[in-house]
């Protein structure tokens, strides 16, 4: 709420506190990008800056796309294969049950997908708003269980019954992250005692003393302290 004189913000502890949206769990995937992506990402950066220099892109640019090598990296669908194999059917059923999982675009997203049907969970893809009956598929959950989507869904969205989210690609903007995560925190009337839980692939670089902390970093740190939020005793039903 704002006006002149005042700004009143709620965000998401508080609201988890007072029993607004339900506790999470944080599991952070750990990947270590290629040294072929490396080489992109410097590659991408230098091509950018040379555009910037010349007018023809905007200060900042650079950093964007050079970020979004990371965000399609393919370590990450590796490391998801190898988690998943590791994983008994029950284990796999209950990561699955009721997810969302947001990637980067839909060549990364169609590649996922057939990771996932080689283990029988019902799913499907959700880019685009022409095509609302995917969504409204998901909506019903006794058909299908997961869906695959990027940005377009984080926000609007209000189905309750979202369990699992999977953070394949991120910004560095933590609303976007509070949007997605947000789907999967709100309260679920037929599941009194909803739990969440926020799947993240991070790269956990070096930390070196001369450069600023990464993105991955800082979501990493703020997820993992934020987990320990508590409903407290006065707004417990």
């Amino acid at each position: 709420l704002r006006d002149s004189n005042v700004v009143f913000y709620f965000g998401l502890k508080a609201a988890i506190q007072r029993g607004v949206l339900v506790e999470f769990d944080y599991i952070p995937w750990k990947y270590t990008p290629s040294p072929e992506e490396y080489e992109e990402r410097q590659r991408v950066r230098r091509l950018w800056k040379k555009k910037i220099a010349d007018g023809e892109a905007r200060p900042g640019d650079d950093a964007i796309q050079a970020a979004r090598v990371f965000k399609k990296s393919p370590t990450k669908r590796v490391v998801f294969q190898s988690i998943l194999t590791e994983m008994d059917e029950n284990q796999r059923n209950q990561i699955f049950e009721r997810s969302l999982l947001f990637v980067a675009d839909l060549d990364f997203g169609r590649k996922l997908g057939r990771i996932i049907s080689g283990y029988d969970i019902p799913y499907h893809e959700y880019f685009n708003e022409d095509d609302p009956k995917n969504l409204e598929l998901f909506r019903d959950s006794s058909f299908l269980e997961s869906l695959i989507t990027c940005h377009m869904i984080s926000e609007g969205i209000d189905i309750r019954s979202v369990t699992n989210i999977f953070l394949f690609s991120s910004e560095r903007q933590r609303l976007e992250t509070v949007q997605r995560i947000g789907r999967a925190l709100r309260k679920d009337p037929s599941k009194p005692n909803k739990r969440a839980k926020v799947f993240d692939f991070v790269n956990l670089e070096s930390l070196d003393e001369d450069k600023p902390i990464t993105a991955d970093w800082e979501r990493y740190n703020w997820l993992n302290d934020l987990q320990n939020t508590k409903v407290l005793d006065e707004w417990k039903k």
